[in-house]
């Protein structure tokens, strides 16, 4: 790091109807482990007694900024995941401290130039062995190289959801935005080493359980339904996740309440590509996709109320 191009902020919202009162964290950071999110919520319940499963908090994913999932695990690392957890929770104690009458508007639009599939369907034999030695994958992603791109590998999700939050006399409070697109930024790029990682992965993972628990979320505003997974989660999951929610207004947020690495559909596992290879990035089950899929969507069948429910037609499981 030689420097800094804009700060990095974690900023929440709370909401309370009365009845419940739930809080909702994006913070600039590229990951952050559950131990930080979690220490971040019990901070914040011992102060406010706000419940840890009525907070959300995610991470933008921006290459330039921190890795908080002990990657670096030296005492300054240690100093910041606490000075983080901290800021964290003083930004949710600080939003539900200035808890006002407020009004909640909802608007999404369709921005199909700004996003497109970095996964590529090629002709089978003409993407090179993967780092593992295997061969016969159809993918070329962010690494790997193929002759013969035939069409991108999946589709893409347009949509840009909109949560508007606006004082009682109109005047504009907050706003949360949610793109399914990987987040870039105009940074000025740091500097790079040629010391790539997948041989050290496969060391990582040996010392990996054999099951983790993952939290998965579902939060309602009115009509409005979020779905929250840790994972880095594929467009095809976020439409299925719209398409099928019992709720008419909904959208996912990734990388919450923890890291749970990539989340390819089994079909883009069948494909293979970076995004599949077994790494502390990519560690779940084949079948994970279909399984965190149905359980967002109980979850927001559990939040819905029973007026809301409407017609969906199934999806078939990937």
């Amino acid at each position: 790091m030689t420097g800094v191009n804009d700060p990095l902020h974690a900023r929440a919202l709370v909401f309370d109807d009365g009845e419940t009162r739930l809080a909702i964290v994006v913070c600039d950071a590229c990951m952050i482990g559950p131990d930080v999110l979690d220490a971040a919520k019990e901070q914040v319940s011992a102060k406010t007694g706000l419940p840890a499963n009525r907070m959300l908090i995610s991470a933008t994913h921006s290459h330039a900024v921190p890795r908080v999932t002990h990657i670096g695990t030296g005492p300054l690392d240690d100093e910041y995941h606490e000075q983080l957890a901290r800021k964290i929770a003083e930004a949710v104690i600080l939003a539900e401290k200035n808890l006002a009458p407020a009004k909640i508007g909802f608007g999404s639009f369709n921005r199909p130039d700004l996003i497109r599939c970095r996964r590529f369907l090629c002709e089978p034999g003409s993407v090179g062995v993967n780092p593992f030695g295997e061969a016969g994958e159809r993918i070329k992603s962010v690494s790997g190289k193929s002759s013969a791109v035939i069409e991108p590998a999946g589709p893409v999700d347009p949509q840009i959801s909109i949560l508007s939050v606006r004082h009682a006399g109109g005047k504009p409070l907050a706003a949360l935005a949610n793109f399914s697109v990987h987040y870039c930024g105009g940074y000025r790029r740091g500097i790079v080493s040629a010391d790539y990682f997948y041989a050290q992965e496969a060391l990582h993972l040996s010392k990996y359980p054999a099951t983790e628990r993952i939290k998965l979320q579902a939060i309602r505003l009115g009509d409005i339904g979020i779905a929250a997974a840790p994972c880095e989660v594929f467009a095809e999951t976020g439409l299925a996740v719209k398409k099928q929610s019992p709720l008419s207004r909904t959208f996912t947020i990734e990388l919450a309440n923890g890291y749970g690495g990539y989340l390819p559909p089994a079909e883009q596992h069948e494909l293979g590509g970076y995004e599949t290879w077994p790494a502390r990035s990519s560690f779940l089950e084949v079948e994970a996709e279909a399984k965190i899929r149905t359980e967002l969507l109980s979850l927001l069948a559990q939040v819905a109320p029973a007026s809301s429910f409407r017609e969906v037609q199934a999806l078939p499981a990937p």
